[in-house]
Order: C-alpha cells, then sequence, then structure tokens
C-alpha cells in the first residue's frame, strides 16, 4: 500500500521535509521537468507560483537540473502558440527570473505506442531523465476529476494526439433512441447541441467530448465514437509515465481553489469549497484517488456527480487493468 502524505497547513514550509521523504539526492546532476498548468489568462485558480517556486528551490539544493514544463493547447486561446503560452505564463508569474530555472514550452512530439492508439510525447519530457507532477486539482468536463493523471494525459502531448484523444470520444447519437427532448442541451457546457427534426445534434467544432450529455440522458441515445473520455485520456498517460522508472516519478496534487472547470479556462468560477491542503507520493493512482476521495468528503457528498460529472477514478482504474499499479493508499498527515 502506498503512503500519500497529506500536508494541511504551513504549506510551503512543509513542502521540504515532504519531499526530502523519497531520496531526491538520486536526481543529482539530473534533468527533472516539473510538469504543470500555468494557468489560461484570466484564471486565477491555477497553482501559484510561490508553489512552484518552492519545488524548484528543494530539486536544485539536491542538486537535480529542474525545468518548468507544459505543452500548447488543442483549443485557440491564449496558450495556443509557445510564443502565446510564454506570455500568458509571464503575466501569471511564471518567469524563469521568478522561478529560477528554465520554462519550457512545447508542441513537438515523439511517436510512442499507446494501447489503443499512437500517442506523440513531447520530446522535452520523453527525454528528461526524471519528472515531478505537480497538478492543481479540480472538476474537469473530460476526466470529472483533473488531477495528475489529467495533467501528464493531456499536457504531455502534442497538440495533433490531443485532438485525436477529444475525436476518439466525442459522443454519437442514436437517431432510433433520440426522442429529441432536449435535456442534452440543457446540460452541454458550451451549447454545442441542437435539436432538428425532433432529433439531437452535435456541433462538433463546439464540443468537448465532456460525456455530460452521455450521463444525462435518459433514453440511452448517447454513446462515444471509439471510447469514454477517461479512457482515451488515461491511454495518452501510461505511454508518458513508460517514458521513466517508477523511482523516477513524484506527483504533488494541490487540493486548494478547488472548482467545477479546469485551469485552461480563463472564465472559470473561482474555488467552491474550503481549501483541503497539499499531497506527495510516488504513486500516481494512489495520489489521484487519495485527491478524489478528500475533494467528496470536504464537500459532504459526492462532488462530481452533483456537478453532472462520471466517475472521478474510472481513469484510475483504467491503468490499473493495464498493469501499471496499485491506487490502494495510506494518508499519512504531516
Amino acid at each position: 500500500m502506498s503512503k500519500v502524505y497529506f500536508i494541511k497547513d504551513n504549506f510551503i514550509k512543509k513542502l521540504e521535509p515532504t519531499l526530502k521523504k523519497f531520496p531526491l539526492e538520486k536526481w543529482n546532476g539530473k534533468s527533472v521537468a516539473v510538469k504543470l498548468h500555468m494557468g489560461e489568462y484570466g484564471n486565477l485558480n491555477y497553482v501559484r507560483p510561490p508553489i512552484a517556486g518552492r519545488i524548484v528551490e528543494i530539486l536544485k539544493e539536491a542538486g537535480a537540473n529542474p525545468f518548468l514544463y507544459d505543452s500548447t493547447t488543442k483549443y485557440k486561446v491564449k496558450r495556443y502558440t509557445v510564443e502565446d503560452y510564454y506570455e500568458t505564463a509571464r503575466k501569471n508569474g511564471f518567469t524563469e527570473e521568478t522561478m529560477g530555472c528554465p520554462i519550457v514550452i512545447s508542441n513537438n512530439g515523439i511517436e510512442k505506442d499507446g494501447k489503443l492508439f499512437p500517442v506523440h510525447v513531447i520530446k522535452e519530457i520523453a527525454e528528461a531523465d526524471a519528472m515531478l507532477v505537480l497538478s492543481h486539482c479540480k472538476g474537469h468536463p473530460f476526466t470529472s476529476l483533473g488531477a495528475a493523471i489529467k495533467n501528464i494525459g493531456m499536457g504531455c502531448i502534442d497538440r495533433d494526439t490531443k485532438k485525436l484523444c477529444h475525436d476518439k470520444a466525442n459522443m454519437v447519437v442514436d437517431l432510433e433512441k433520440c426522442v429529441g427532448c432536449g435535456i442534452c442541451i440543457n446540460v452541454c457546457p458550451v451549447n454545442a447541441i441542437r435539436v432538428e427534426g425532433k432529433k439531437a445534434v452535435i456541433d462538433y467544432e463546439k464540443c468537448w467530448g465532456c460525456a455530460k450529455c452521455f450521463k444525462a440522458c435518459n433514453q440511452q441515445a448517447m454513446s462515444p465514437k471509439e471510447l469514454m473520455p477517461d479512457t482515451a485520456l488515461a491511454s495518452c498517460t501510461l505511454p508518458v509515465l513508460e517514458c521513466f522508472d517508477k523511482k523516477d516519478l513524484l506527483y504533488v496534487n494541490v487540493l486548494m481553489d478547488i472548482s467545477e472547470m479546469c485551469d485552461c479556462h480563463g472564465d472559470a468560477k473561482l474555488g467552491e469549497m474550503p481549501d483541503i491542503g497539499f499531497l506527495v507520493s510516488d504513486n500516481i493512482l494512489a495520489i489521484d484517488s487519495a485527491s478524489a476521495d478528500l475533494i467528496n468528503k470536504a464537500f459532504g457528498k459526492d462532488f462530481f456527480d452533483s456537478i453532472g460529472y462520471r466517475d472521478p477514478k474510472l481513469q484510475v482504474k483504467w491503468l490499473e487493468e493495464q498493469g501499471y499499479g496499485n491506487s490502494d493508499y495510506e494518508l499519512v498527515e504531516v
């Protein structure tokens, strides 16, 4: 059973002794990618720069050569190009000066064999010696829980693979079952569905592939084109993880500013529950499972179900089924 360390207060102060529960000296002289999402411009929920900066300091003190990393986006927002993302990162407080290390934004992919389809892993990630995954935990329309698995699966692949992942998870309408009731229209977060001739029609240029319509449809008229979003995403995560020995992976999940929407949205609402704390582990399945459990506990009921999302642990279960590891954990308060 893996240990998941739980920091409930004095976050910056307790980060160092908690991270040092893992042998960081093994990364002496090695390149360590610090994977994080630096926030869409206008979003205020992303991981705060002092958190990332302190992690960089701790890694450098251990002799590592860290760099902050993220990839460009599928959608044409303020992080669509490398140049735009660097500017957005600067506005959000992430620069080489403030972080004390290089910042790498990339869309250069290297093809890796995926379980379900080819996955182009970002070159700078595939060539790094180790990776520390720094994730903001929140709701996410594609995976229900946006945490470490999502951070890697969508953030460490190139744009073409992002598009392929979403395309395979697009919902398809069964015209024989659809009665044109319009429930799907009411739950769609991006107004991608309309009714024509008493049948639902999906605008795939707008569709996120979130599957809210799938869950809401009483007629079971919605089904994924090929894969459920959770499966499609996790199948992108696995080839990235396989670029590293497990001992060269470490995870920090930040359970603060927890909102319904991901940090990709500049207009995402502020967090809707009290801050919970930080989690640290070397097991991605355990830390994401613990994150979902703590969010539901803090909310007082199933947070993800209450906002129309699916089981947040489906992505965890898929990786378990592939033999990557076990999600059982022991929560250890620091």
